[in-house]
């Protein structure tokens, strides 16, 4: 993953294993506190604990379909959640995360916060 600092300069800020989930900058700002203290819970996903699906609310990249050397792209104060914490908490992180854009789509999708 590479952030962009401004001036064309963008630094490594990290490797994506598969399962992460990259919650939004406006979100983060909303929930960080939920948001860290979902990503402090540690272990070992499995691939098939981490399905790959369709979400009405989140976009899914797959990054086992990028060329060797691809990578992502992300903005400051993005957050990502590990793979393992991911597979636990997907819904709830769907929601944080439509729930710190308002204005976008996947909020309409799911209503209100529960």
């Amino acid at each position: 993953m590479y952030i962009f600092l401004g001036g064309g300069i963008f630094e490594l800020t990290g490797l994506m294993h598969g399962g992460e989930f990259i919650v939004s900058r406006e979100a983060t700002a909303k929930h960080l506190p939920t948001l860290e203290t979902i990503n402090s819970e540690k272990g070992v996903a499995a691939a098939e604990d981490v399905p790959l699906r369709y979400s009405p609310i989140a976009s899914v990249i797959n990054t086992n379909l990028m060329p060797a050397g691809g990578a992502l792209w992300i903005d400051p104060g993005q957050f990502i959640i590990n793979g393992f914490a991911t597979a636990k908490h997907l819904e709830t992180l769907e929601k944080l995360n439509a729930d710190g854009n308002p204005e976008s789509l996947s909020s309409i999708a799911i209503g209100t916060m529960v």
